[in-house]
């Protein structure tokens, strides 16, 4: 069963929702609160409540340049940055990590190598680490990532089960559609899908999480409890 959690929102702390098993801690612009704010919300959460947390795209282009050359072009700064992700993951007892590479870094060979470097030389298997591939990456790009890493490739709609091995760990974000609630066919599916045999993570990343959170927990406990 995929435990289920929720999304910072511009630097907010964890909200006070009864159930909650996860919480992502995202960057604020481009830093992640300070170890001392995380501190503060891992001390007033609940015992059972995981940490997990997004990699700011500042770790891929430490310097702040939006340009193609400016992907993990210098080792020392990408190294500096993770540091500060390390430090915090520490603090937080985090295992996961999540990212989405900026969209303007293109699947060619040069970039994939980097990538492949960040992956194995500077993260070397610290963490469990989800990638959520945007931009234009296609199957076959992400395929020639994974085979040389350990990279989890997160997704966003669900899957024939068929496709799913009860020993893999998931990682669902579910985005919803626009401002409407989850509710109907889409929050049964959910829940159903949630409630199978395998381990990982769902995260609501919505407008209104309370409501849809309270919505699928209330639907997983009436089918699966």
């Amino acid at each position: 069963m995929l435990k289920v959690g929720l999304c910072g929102e511009g630097g907010r702390g964890v909200p006070d929702i009864e159930g909650l098993q996860v919480f992502e801690i995202r960057a604020s612009g481009l830093n992640l609160p300070s170890n001392k704010v995380c501190k503060e919300w891992k001390k007033s959460a609940p015992e059972e409540l995981s940490f997990m947390i997004r990699i700011p795209e500042g770790v891929f282009c430490p310097g702040g340049s939006d340009a193609p050359s400016g992907f993990l072009a210098s080792p020392k700064d990408v190294t500096k940055s993770w540091k500060k992700v390390v430090d915090l993951a520490a603090e937080m007892d985090v295992d996961t990590l999540s990212f989405a590479l900026p969209t303007w870094v293109t699947p060619t060979e040069h970039n994939r190598e980097k990538f492949l470097w960040f992956l194995n030389d500077v993260v070397a298997g610290d963490f469990r680490v989800v990638w959520e591939p945007t931009g234009l990456w296609t199957e076959e790009d992400i395929g020639l990532v994974v085979k040389d890493s350990n990279i989890i490739v997160g997704i966003n709609e669900i899957p024939d089960w068929g496709e799913i091995g009860e020993e893999d760990w998931l990682f669902f974000r579910y985005r919803g559609l626009g401002r409407s609630r989850l509710s109907g066919d889409a929050l049964y599916d959910l829940a159903e899908f949630c409630g199978g045999p395998w381990l990982g993570v769902c995260l609501l990343d919505v407008p209104r999480p309370s409501k849809d959170f309270e919505a699928l927990m209330k639907a997983l406990e009436n089918n699966f409890f």
